[in-house]
């Protein structure tokens, strides 16, 4: 399991940049790079590894609101312009696509789709 350590003092801000996470009730998800660490959220056992980026992860975002993904579906992001959409529970890749611009936030809407936000616009995905 990776640890992570905290610098103290004045220089802690620079010294430990924060790596993209995000949760659902049952797990933790943390980036290591180009890799997703998904950890149990009551133990943080290493439960499995989402390795199929090639570039440092930027943004992870799971669907905590709607029915069809409550807590199963994940979206992580790269600097190299990919996302891939997860399933949490079985590690299995659901899509995979390259943006053209840099895509600044995520967010999963109630009836399942999910909103890519960047400067200039806003692209939502439909997942059905």
């Amino acid at each position: 399991m990776p640890q992570i350590v905290l610098s103290k003092g004045k220089d802690a801000a620079t010294d430990t940049p924060f790596e993209p996470c995000a949760a659902t009730a049952s797990h933790f998800l943390l980036s290591q790079g180009p890799t997703v660490l998904v950890l149990a959220h009551d133990t943080l056992a290493l439960e499995r590894r989402f390795q199929s980026h090639i570039d440092n992860i930027t943004l992870i975002s799971c669907d905590n609101v709607s029915e069809r993904g409550a807590g199963r579906l994940v979206v992580t992001y790269d600097i190299g312009k990919t996302a891939i959409i997860w399933d949490l529970f079985t590690g299995e890749q659901i899509s995979r696509f390259a943006s053209y611009e840099p895509l600044l936030v995520a967010a999963w809407m109630r009836n399942g789709n999910i909103a890519f936000g960047m400067i200039t616009a806003t692209y939502l995905v439909n997942l059905h």
